[in-house]
């Protein structure tokens, strides 16, 4: 799957958590940025959930980026104000070349 400069527009921060004990002694998770991607984003399906009469929405998204080494479902990614988290990732063809990863947004 070959793909063109101009089809990976949307520059993505890619984070990872990490863990760390507060004054108190307890756990306290933060997102720490493990480096940049660029990728395209392609929405799967999105649809409303009504909860304690609140919408809410969500969002499956197809985010495709070059082959990044070491990324799990364990990270997530930032664009914008817009934050997802990876369910799943197609290393294409097995040729450390494209990823195709399926994402949800998260609110």
């Amino acid at each position: 799957m070959a793909l063109r400069a101009g089809q990976l527009r949307n520059r993505l921060i890619v984070q990872v958590v990490t863990q760390s004990q507060d004054a108190q002694g307890g756990l306290v998770e933060t997102w720490t940025d493990v480096g940049y991607a660029w990728g395209s984003l392609e929405t799967l399906s999105g649809r409303e959930l009504m909860y304690a009469a609140q919408c809410n929405s969500l969002a499956t998204m197809r985010i495709t980026i070059r082959y990044f080494s070491g990324l799990t479902e364990r990270h997530r990614l930032v664009f914008g104000t817009r934050t997802f988290g990876i369910e799943s990732i197609n290393n294409v063809d097995e040729a450390a070349h494209t990823m195709c990863l399926q994402c949800r947004e998260l609110r």
